[in-house]
């Protein structure tokens, strides 16, 4: 795993949440559909499920247990790298946690943050650059490989 890829694993935890809340919606709206009630439509004779309710409940507490799930161990993961990037020390330590917590914890784009810092375009990608790299140099060997 590359840093950007580790750095990057609270927001896809974050997606993944929001698809399998989605997911859960869908289902949840079958669950409570009155079915086809277009009476231009020819009559359709079909088996119904016996349990129709009852699979949707599953699939819909599935989903929220695995929300659960993700959420705490996203919880643990966004502690650590929180405090990972406040470690990094130096005379940028303060620039490179700015740059680094704001694209990764709190998602802006690089734009927003050269605009937040006072610093050109420009600046502000070699500084964060610079920052994924004294963040790979203090904890590669803990994800780098993996």
């Amino acid at each position: 795993m590359i840093t950007k890829d580790y750095l990057s694993q609270v927001s896809n935890i974050d997606n993944r949440i929001k698809d399998l809340l989605k997911e859960a919606e869908k289902w949840y709206d079958i669950a409570t559909s009155t079915g086809n009630s277009d009476l231009t439509q020819p009559r359709v004779q079909s088996s119904p499920n016996p349990d129709r309710i009852g699979e949707v409940v599953g699939k819909v507490v599935d989903y929220q247990r695995e929300c659960i799930r993700l959420a705490e161990s996203k919880t643990e993961l966004k502690h650590t790298i929180i405090e990972q990037i406040k470690s990094l020390k130096g005379e940028k330590g303060e620039m490179y946690y700015n740059l680094l917590y704001g694209y990764y914890i709190d998602n802006k784009k690089m734009g927003v943050l050269a605009v937040e810092n006072d610093y050109s375009y420009r600046q502000t990608l070699t500084l964060f650059n610079q920052g994924l790299k004294e963040f790979e140099k203090k904890y590669g060997e803990t994800y780098l490989d993996k």
